[in-house]
């Protein structure tokens, strides 16, 4: 199974009680594929140090050790477009240069393009319940 996150679920994913870090470890543990893009990661870096300003640095490294989990994929140029919002343009393109099965995001532009060639986006607790159901967890 492969699964693409994007900038939203990856910076949620750096605090241990949220569901995205949750659904995290419960891919990770079922060794399906994960996958961001450095289009991902540099959005994700940018996020952390306008926010995090003064521990920016402590959470630099929380992040690039989390991101060793992930395969890294150039984002491609390409026809996939998000019409309602561009900027997210990249994550959509990302997640189909990988081939992936699910595309895990909180953004509305993209959820609402669920289901897109073959592609299930969902947020990161469905995926949760999903592997739940199928796995027993």
């Amino acid at each position: 199974m492969k699964v693409f996150l994007d900038t939203s679920v990856l910076y949620s994913a750096l605090w241990a009680d949220t569901v995205a870090h949750e659904v995290i470890r419960a891919a990770y543990a079922r060794r399906w594929n994960l996958f961001v893009s450095d289009y991902v990661v540099a959005e994700w870096e940018k996020i952390i140090v306008r926010i995090h300003a003064p521990v920016a640095k402590k959470l630099l490294n929380t992040a690039q050790r989390l991101a060793l989990i992930f395969d890294v994929v150039t984002t491609p140029e390409s026809k996939h477009i998000v019409v309602a919002d561009s900027a997210d343009s990249p994550v959509l393109r990302g997640a189909v240069a990988c081939g992936a099965d699910y595309l895990l995001s909180f953004d509305t532009h993209l959820l609402k393009l669920h289901p897109y060639e073959g592609i299930e986006i969902v947020r990161a607790g469905e995926l949760l319940r999903i592997i739940h159901e199928q796995y027993m967890v």
